[in-house]
């Protein structure tokens, strides 16, 4: 499926206005890899960023590097990227804010339904 990210949810929505609302938020950007190239089909995981942190949305980047996750309604989460699974032991994972543990993440913040957040990008490290 070369440009176009994959996508999932994670589970029923426990806010029943997830359904009637026509316009559900959304996450997206690009992951790298050190140089500029793209990281074709790496791992990435939305979560809350409070209550019990749980996952709401995954999928893997295209061929492009991009991912576009949605289904989302407001809040707070982080973002989990994870290895390309060409060579999972090549690259560091990542959370958002190029952090390298969930609790020191950036927080992505969508405010609105409908809203969708661009930008949220992550350049993977080089495994040690």
């Amino acid at each position: 499926m070369a440009g176009r990210a994959l996508l999932h949810r994670a589970r029923w929505p426990r806010d029943p206005r997830r359904h009637r609302d026509p316009h559900p938020a959304g996450i997206g950007g690009t992951v790298t890899l050190p140089g500029g190239a793209p990281a074709s089909a790496a791992p990435v995981d939305v979560l809350r960023a409070t209550g019990d942190g749980r996952l709401e949305a995954s999928g893997f980047t295209d061929a492009s590097g991009r991912y576009a996750l949605g289904n989302l309604e407001p809040g707070f989460y982080v973002v989990r990227f994870g290895t390309p699974s060409s060579d999972p032991r090549a690259y560091l994972p990542e959370w958002s804010g190029d952090r390298t543990q969930r609790a020191l993440a950036t927080r992505i913040a969508v405010s609105r339904w409908g809203q969708v957040v661009t930008g949220v990008d992550a350049t993977l490290a080089p495994a040690p």
